[in-house]
């Protein structure tokens, strides 16, 4: 089961699983009033885990593709929470800024491969779901990271690029 080519399969069982599992959330979600506000939706590896361990064991191999269909899947639930509930009424609205959040405790995912020390973060890690926690000790200026830049001549406006 491959991560790109099943795109739709993967969607629809993500937005199963959120009917399941998580309905009440996105309930919720559609009752705050602000559309503008990003709102995160906090799902249990292990709850995916015991729905579909295929399906959870290809969101730890491949998270960069597999979180979209997820955030893609919360946003088509919030539609069929709203076309299937007259409660909610005019009050309820579909949110474009729902964010599937993986919390993997209580799961296999806190062995120590998927849960390093962040001194033990290596290239063998890049591209899996991984936890990192810790305490944030200092933290600097942003630096803009200038690649090339465009000069123009006041007489003639010639632009020159330098890379």
């Amino acid at each position: 089961m491959s991560a790109s080519g099943n795109a739709e399969v993967h969607t629809n069982a993500f937005a199963a699983f959120l009917i399941r599992h998580h309905s009440s959330n996105l309930h919720s979600i559609l009752l705050s009033p602000d559309c503008s506000l990003h709102y995160p939706l906090l799902i249990d590896f292990a709850e995916l885990l015991d729905f579909d361990p295929p399906l959870a064991h290809l969101l730890f191999s491949s998270p960069s593709d597999l979180l979209p269909l997820f955030d893609e899947a919360a946003f088509r639930v919030q539609g069929v929470i709203l076309g299937a509930s007259e409660e909610l009424g005019e009050s309820a609205s579909r949110k474009d800024h729902v964010h599937v959040r993986i919390n993997v405790c209580g799961s296999p995912l806190e062995c120590p491969e998927a849960f390093p020390s962040i001194g033990r973060v290596r290239v063998k890690h890049r591209g899996i779901l991984l936890t990192l926690k810790g305490t944030v000790i200092r933290s600097g200026a942003i630096k803009m990271i200038e690649l090339e830049r465009l000069y123009e001549c006041r007489k003639c406006k010639h632009r020159q690029e330098i890379v």
